[in-house]
């Protein structure tokens, strides 16, 4: 049965459903190979995380990763993640255009959001225990 949970990020409450094995499994290895230090930052991020506290890594990992690649990790890692939207209207991240709907003026909130889908499908992987809190240092050795 895979994992679902929400949690509540900058005023938004947002849902992701673990990924398949097979499909978790492909993406954890380009996301090892394309942004290995990265993925080990945001995977510890908690709604309240300054993004300044995580910038150097970040900026470093994401220094060498093509843009056009970027965008498809990003589509890649919200797959199976929505939101539900103060309207009350609940948005699937199946493209670009519901990304940018959601996140356009939120970058910080992409962020956060992004690593709460991580924890959701690779902190189990990474610790063996499924807590989020001892993902990052695993999951940044396996990279290095």
């Amino acid at each position: 049965m895979l994992k679902r949970e929400e949690k509540e990020i900058d005023g938004l409450m947002f849902t992701s459903v673990q990924f398949p094995a097979m499909y978790g499994f492909g993406l954890l290895a380009r996301l090892a190979k394309s942004i290995g230090p990265a993925l080990a930052a945001l995977s510890g991020l908690s709604p309240d995380t300054d993004l300044s506290d995580i910038g150097p890594s970040l900026r470093t990992a994401l220094v060498g990763l093509d843009p056009d690649e970027a965008q498809k990790l990003v589509l890649e890692v919200l797959k199976s993640t929505s939101v539900l939207m103060t309207e009350g209207r609940k948005i699937e991240f199946t493209d670009r255009a519901k990304v940018d709907e959601v996140f356009s003026g939120r970058l910080k909130t992409m962020f956060k959001v992004l690593g709460f889908a991580l924890q959701v499908n690779f902190a189990d992987f990474a610790t063996g225990n499924g807590n989020p809190a001892t993902a990052a240092p695993a999951l940044q050795a396996r990279s290095a």
